[in-house]
């Protein structure tokens, strides 16, 4: 059995800054074409997406902070958006509605009776 890498502070910095440039992509595609998710608007996926990128970003500034290393230059943070958010021109756009309503709106009706 191979013997586990140690990882040194720089490797674990380019895995966090690789980690967040992944995670602002993924936000950035989600923002232009939406997403598949049958029971979620997009701007919750977003806000979701945006919440890894601060992981992310956290993880790299305590790296740098414990062992004195340079914060990588980054792509701002991506904006929180409404949940409700929808991506105008996204491959799904109508995929929370039920014959024209709101999927959550067919939900109440039928939780009230």
């Amino acid at each position: 059995m191979a013997a586990k890498e140690t990882l040194t502070p720089e490797k674990m910095l380019q895995q966090a800054e690789r980690s967040f440039i992944e995670e602002r992509l993924h936000w950035e595609a989600v923002h232009k074409y939406g997403c598949s998710d049958p029971f979620w608007a997009d701007g919750v996926n977003l806000n979701l997406i945006r919440g890894h990128c601060i992981f992310y970003k956290r993880q790299m500034e305590a790296i740098c902070k414990e062992h004195s290393l340079p914060m990588p230059k980054l792509l701002p943070l991506p904006e929180e958006l409404d949940n409700d958010f929808m991506a105008p021109y996204g491959r799904f756009p109508n995929r929370l509605l039920i014959n024209g309503r709101e999927e959550k709106d067919v939900q109440l009706c039928l939780e009230l009776f």
